[in-house]
């Protein structure tokens, strides 16, 4: 299944992003949601309100997803709601089969809490359909699907592999690696400051103070939560790799 971008909800919203709409380029795809600081969306976003994904295209329509940290309406204030919107005009309907889901251990590439639907019909621009009753919040908050404040849902483990829908490239010690601003700023408080601060019209950022296998190692855990074994320890130079290199400013 093709990649078709990633959104970052942080502060209570939708973190701005200078990449249009990712296009996965197939009939079927999926997007990531990922929100920092879900008790922050919970207290800012009522019932009957919701934040809106970055728009995503899959089988040449564009989409997105409508997060209700606390439902959609009052029979359903005690869940978290999560909704798919055609955001294209249509002559004809648009047939979807869909599904929700949890990532808790993203090295192990497994969704939790499967939601998938029978086929639905979209037959106008802003048609909705989801689960209006995902989970139950009490629920929710006191499962693995929640860590550090955090939940993500779709998994995003192989998108370092793939480097379907990056937007920004970094070269480090004559090597480049393709990434994704939205997973980097999710992990990391230090990227998601210069990603989408001074540096957020750049594409490319060259960095000296870190060494290739070292990046490709931090770009591994942000990714999968996995650490990997460094062959060659004297190139490990001490770095922290839960922390961000210095960034340069804009190239």
């Amino acid at each position: 299944m093709a990649f078709a971008g990633a959104s970052l909800v942080a502060d209570g919203m939708l973190c701005a992003s200078t990449k249009s709409a990712v296009d996965s380029g197939a009939d079927s795809g999926y997007h990531l949601l990922i929100v920092e600081g879900y008790s922050r969306t919970k207290e800012t976003t009522p019932n009957g309100e919701w934040i809106k994904s970055r728009p995503f295209i899959v089988g040449g329509r564009r989409w997105t997803v409508d997060y209700h940290p606390n439902g959609v309406s009052s029979d359903n204030e005690e869940f978290i709601s999560v909704l798919l919107v055609l955001r294209d005009d249509v002559e004809q309907s648009v047939e979807v089969q869909y599904a929700f889901s949890f990532i808790d251990q993203p090295e192990l590439r497994v969704p939790k809490h499967i939601r998938q639907s029978e086929p639905d019909c979209f037959y106008k621009c802003c048609d909705v359909h989801g689960q209006f009753r995902f989970v139950k919040r009490e629920v929710f908050e006191r499962s693995k699907h929640l860590k550090d404040d955090r939940l993500v849902l779709r998994h995003f483990a192989d998108l370092l592999l793939s480097k379907e829908g990056a937007d920004i490239t970094f070269e480090v010690g004559g090597e480049k690696f393709a990434a994704h601003r939205c997973v980097l700023a999710a992990r990391s408080s230090i990227f998601k400051a210069q990603l989408f601060g001074a540096m957020n019209e750049s594409s490319f950022v060259k960095i000296t103070d870190m060494k290739a296998d070292v990046f490709g190692s931090l770009l591994t855990y942000i990714y999968t939560d996995a650490v990997p074994e460094f062959v060659d320890m004297e190139a490990y130079d001490g770095h922290e790799i839960i922390y961000a290199p210095r960034l340069p400013p804009v190239l």
